[in-house]
């Protein structure tokens, strides 16, 4: 089991291809991801 402990995945470059990117991550083994934030308010 992988965790990624520390993403930033609400950023706007990932607005895109974020599906992909998550896919790439479950292809790579990553069964967890811990989403760091910046900003309590956002969204």
């Amino acid at each position: 089991m992988i965790i990624d402990v520390h993403c930033h995945l609400q950023d706007k470059e990932f607005n895109q291809d974020l599906d992909q990117v998550i896919q790439r991550a479950k292809d790579a083994g990553v069964t967890k991801i811990i989403i760091s934030t910046v900003n309590l308010n956002m969204p």
